[in-house]
């Protein structure tokens, strides 16, 4: 049973280091920017509120996430006044997820 426990715990962390959501600062905007670009149309709410305010302002009335999957960002939210969200399915689980743990209370959700 130990060894069960031990090799699930083993694997938990592998699936946990491969794929993470983490909080993103001015360091990640051209990142973020040239991963909205991908999706135009999905991305334009965030997109704009990027290139216009950064991604530390607080006219964006929340803060900016980005969802890692393997080193590579796939997925792009912000939590806050609003939820916006852009990317995979994964990434927006995650994203969810997220603005439930953390007592998140928008008035829009795109």
């Amino acid at each position: 049973m130990m060894r069960t426990n031990m090799r699930l715990q083993m694997v938990e962390e592998e699936m946990s280091a491969s794929r993470a959501v983490r909080p993103l600062d001015e360091s990640d905007f051209a990142d973020v920017v040239d991963f909205l670009s991908l999706d135009p149309i999905g991305g334009v709410h965030l997109h704009g509120l990027v290139v216009d305010n950064g991604l530390e302002h607080r006219a964006n009335r929340g803060t900016f996430y980005g969802y890692y999957s393997d080193g590579t960002l796939t997925g792009v939210a912000l939590l806050g006044h609003s939820i916006l969200m852009c990317g995979s399915g994964s990434a927006r689980a995650e994203f969810i997820e997220l603005a439930l743990s953390t007592g998140a209370k928008a008035h829009v959700i795109f």
